[in-house]
């Protein structure tokens, strides 16, 4: 059910990003049907599979932009294609781990996973107000946090988290 929706936002997100790309006379042109029926809204429970639009791996990810999928293409002479959302209400998600990690975000899980060609993912959150988190060794540190301690972890790829907090 879950890649039948990706598929058909895959889909439609490719003629959306066909049609900015050829301009807004080939848009009019275009032979495929425009959707009839508003994509759902994203939420936590759907963000994995709310791609906003499908660039090559090779292609420069926008900022405040972060990469939700990865896939192998033909169609890129990278053979990597990525699919990227723009974080904007967000709070947490879930990202490839060759996603950038926008500036105010920690990582606080990772595990593996087959939605990403590099077979990681990670679970990102947003510090917002927080004065204290946990966070995995691999995370950036944000300005003005600290690290004030280190522990052995299931909850991270690399198995060492950290105790950081807001000086």
């Amino acid at each position: 059910m879950k890649l039948a929706r990706w598929l058909s936002t895959a889909a439609a997100t490719l003629l959306a990003a066909a049609a900015l790309i050829a301009g807004p006379a080939a848009a009019t042109a275009s032979a495929a049907p425009a959707p009839t029926a508003a994509p759902a809204p994203v939420t936590q429970a759907t963000q994995d599979w709310a791609i906003a639009a499908v660039i090559c791996s090779n292609s420069p990810i926008p900022e405040g932009w972060v990469v939700t999928s990865s896939y192998r293409s033909s169609e890129c002479v990278t053979g990597v294609r990525y699919g990227i959302t723009q974080v904007t209400t967000q709070t947490s998600m879930t990202v490839c781990s060759e996603s950038p990690i926008p500036a105010g975000w920690v990582i606080t899980s990772s595990y593996t996973n087959s939605m990403c060609v590099t077979g990681v993912r990670y679970g990102i959150t947003q510090v917002g107000t927080q004065t204290s988190m946990n966070v995995c060794s691999n995370s950036p540190i944000p300005a003005g946090w600290v690290v004030t301690s280190s522990y052995w972890n299931n909850m991270c790829v690399t198995g060492v988290r950290y105790s950081i907090r807001k000086l």
